[in-house]
């Protein structure tokens, strides 16, 4: 939560913030915090998974109480206390967001793993207010990844094949991102390297983490 407030000025005077690709909403604790309260927050992810972590984290860290109503199918999970809404969305397809409505847009750690890059930054671009900010981040270089790109340095050593997809470190370079959001209109732009420490005190942890993994690599792996 940090380093949005440093780099891209205080959230405190912002009006209608709006993150994408919310996740668990570890960052949204933060966001909840830091704003104004009568400054409206809406976050969402496209999992209804993480929209329920992203609302039980929120109402036990801070004691709220939610209300839950339907929209076009979806629940929508209000906190009036603090003006703050939680349901899914698709980065690339926010329906329920007005045009020039949001005067900060967030998007963590989900552009490079979107299906279409392009389609989500379009609708960051018309959500967005003329003057508003707009933050992005993505996966930096592999080299700079030890532990992250672990499992896709070990195939690839190991000889096995896996299936044909796009890279997850393909938004790594700043002329890729540059390039992207230039494209539909959002500029200037300010790139910053953020280092994002893993939670890890005991080999134990390390294992355990691995072994959530597992799943993944073998889907990965190409049986001929």
């Amino acid at each position: 939560g940090d380093v949005y407030k440093r780099q891209v000025g205080k959230i405190e005077n912002k009006s209608n913030i709006l993150e994408v690709g919310a996740g668990t909403g570890k960052l949204a604790e933060h966001i909840v915090y830091q704003k104004r309260k009568e400054a409206k927050y809406t976050c969402g992810d496209l999992s209804g998974a993480m929209v329920k972590k992203i609302v039980n984290n929120i109402s036990k860290r801070y004691n709220y109480e939610p209300t839950v109503s339907e929209q076009n199918g979806d629940n929508v999970t209000r906190f009036d206390e603090i003006n703050t809404i939680v349901q899914k969305m698709d980065n690339q397809d926010l329906r329920q967001i007005e045009s020039n409505s949001i005067d900060l847009y967030i998007s963590n750690l989900s552009l490079h793993i979107v299906p279409d890059p392009n389609k989500q930054v379009s609708e960051c671009s018309r959500v967005l207010q003329k003057d508003g900010l707009c933050v992005f981040s993505v996966v930096g270089k592999p080299e700079n990844n030890i532990f992250a790109a672990m499992i896709e340095r070990a195939l690839k050593d190991l000889g096995i094949e896996t299936e044909k997809m796009r890279s997850g470190y393909y938004l790594c370079e700043p002329e890729t991102c540059f390039n992207l959001l230039e494209q539909n209109g959002i500029k200037p732009l300010v790139y910053w390297i953020q280092v994002t420490p893993f939670n890890f005190s005991t080999f134990e942890e390390v294992q355990d983490c691995l072994n959530k993994f597992t799943p993944i690599v073998l889907s990965l792996i190409h049986i001929s």
